[in-house]
């Protein structure tokens, strides 16, 4: 296998892991719903892995198909962003850790959802430039209409500090707002970086924005970061391909 076939597979693993990632993150909000924290918690180990496994296989196409400056980015915007730096020491401590050290605060939060209950209303905006798109990806494009944003992070932001859409933006939406009790709060762990023991807070911010510590949300946003990364990967592919 050359090089370019390599980077091609591993740039094809890093858009099946974020297929993954979202699934799972719906399995994760379902338990949730159900009050199975057991079964929350094993989600979200499941992601953290996932995660970690979308960065690694971003990380590798760009080194094998030469693009090692947007490499370099990727690796510092991982280390120096408090989310990104969270989860992926939360995977390392559950994974290398003899004695898992981290647990989630399973206190709750207020969190928003909501169900179509007008489809001729939620179709267009739902699959407004898509063909082919999950339930929970358009759900996500009506949420972003119905609190009039347009990235996953503002809507992660809005949610969280308590902001409530207009009746008027959510019936154009032709959805109904339900609200349900959060899967936990992320909280504050210890994990050995370079040989000491350090103290790993829960993340306030991510990409300069404040978020919530919620584990939904968590992932959430990173999901939206790298599937954001891979678009940008994708153009730097098809520049070196056709140049």
């Amino acid at each position: 296998m050359t090089r370019a076939e390599r980077a091609a597979a591993f740039f094809s693993k890093a858009e099946r892991l974020l297929r993954w990632a979202r699934s799972t993150l719906e399995e994760m909000r379902l338990h949730a719903r159900a009050a199975r924290i057991d079964d929350v918690e094993r989600s979200f180990f499941s992601l953290l892995a996932i995660v970690a496994a979308i960065n690694d296989s971003l990380e590798d196409c760009a080194k094998l198909s030469g693009h090692t400056t947007w490499f370099t980015s990727l690796g510092d915007t991982r280390s120096s962003d408090q989310l990104l730096y969270y989860l992926w020491k939360a995977r390392d401590s559950d994974v290398h850790d003899t004695v898992i050290k981290w647990q989630p605060r399973t206190d709750t939060m207020g969190r928003l959802t909501a169900r179509i209950v007008d489809p001729v209303k939620a179709g267009p905006i739902a699959n407004q430039f898509y063909i082919q798109s999950s339930e929970d990806e358009q759900m996500t494009r009506l949420l972003m209409y119905a609190f009039e944003v347009h990235t996953i992070e503002d809507l992660v932001t809005r949610m969280a500090f308590g902001f409530r859409p207009s009746p008027e933006r959510v019936d154009q939406a032709g959805i109904e707002i339900l609200e349900f009790v959060e899967s936990f709060a992320l909280g504050d762990f210890s994990v050995k970086v370079n040989g000491k023991l350090r103290l790993i807070v829960r993340p306030a911010s991510h990409l300069g924005k404040p978020i919530s510590p919620s584990a939904d949300g968590a992932i959430m946003l990173a999901i939206g970061f790298y599937e954001g990364k891979l678009l940008e990967l994708q153009k730097l592919l098809d520049a070196s391909a056709h140049p």
